[in-house]
């Protein structure tokens, strides 16, 4: 009865060591299971993930997270920060054919989708697909313009008109929330500083706007003067060549 009761005794002890190590082993398994499926994403970060057996992808904001290895699979850490950048310039061609070059800043480019983002394209390449989709619709927006509708004449000067950046402005920040929001899942918002023309056609603006103005002082001249304008030019011109000729001779 001692011999059956002892050989009892170590039946159990066996069969709880089994259990326990067993039980142990199972902790181990699950613990490092769960521990691979673990992931932390930090503020202004997200993480795009994947479910295998659906495919379809979805996005984890900041925290901890649990996803399940083998059936979940992570893709991709994104930015949520805003990402400016400096003055650029677009170079583009008008409705009559001038280039002209467009000063421009990206104040506002934030991922808002990040499953977006890393799906639709190549999240590495994002700046350079965003200048390429800028420039594309600042050119759709100088297209519709002659160069003429740029200028504004302030006396001898010519400026570009305030209110026609404004709209080329707001066209193409609708285009980028069409073309790049609702597609890319970044929200990009520009700010046009200058247009700036042709340095040659500068000059010719501003020469035809001085002979207007001369034009215009030889009008008003002849007026009081009671006689034809051109008569009072021509008296201007050989009035000037005498000048210059005295001049010469001293």
């Amino acid at each position: 009865m001692a011999e059956m009761a002892e050989e009892d005794v170590m039946g159990i002890f066996l069969v709880i060591s089994f259990v326990l190590v067993a039980g142990l082993f199972i902790a181990a398994i699950v613990t490092l299971f769960f521990k691979e499926g673990l992931i932390e994403v930090a503020p202004m970060r997200a993480v795009v993930c994947k479910n295998l057996w659906d495919g379809i992808p979805f996005a984890l904001n900041k925290g901890m997270h649990q996803i399940i290895p083998g059936v979940h699979k992570k893709i991709r850490e994104v930015t949520l920060e805003n990402e400016p950048s400096d003055s650029q310039k677009c170079d583009v061609i008008t409705g009559d054919g001038v280039g002209i070059g467009i000063d421009y800043v990206i104040y506002t480019q934030k991922v808002v989708n990040p499953v977006k983002v890393v799906t639709e394209i190549d999240y590495e390449k994002r700046r350079g697909l965003i200048t390429d989709r800028i420039k594309a619709y600042f050119q759709d927006q100088a297209t519709k313009y002659s160069t003429e509708d740029f200028i504004a004449k302030e006396g001898l000067k010519i400026k570009i008109k305030k209110d026609l950046l404004n709209d080329v402005e707001n066209d193409v920040n609708q285009s980028l929330v069409d073309g790049v929001e609702n597609q890319w899942g970044i929200r990009v918002e520009i700010q046009v500083q200058n247009i700036k023309l042709p340095q040659k056609l500068e000059e010719v603006v501003e020469e035809a706007a001085t002979a207007e103005k001369e034009g215009e002082r030889i009008r008003v001249k002849a007026e009081k003067a009671g006689v034809p304008p051109w008569l009072m030019a021509i008296g201007d011109m050989i009035y000037d060549v005498v000048r210059a000729t005295k001049g010469g001779n001293k």
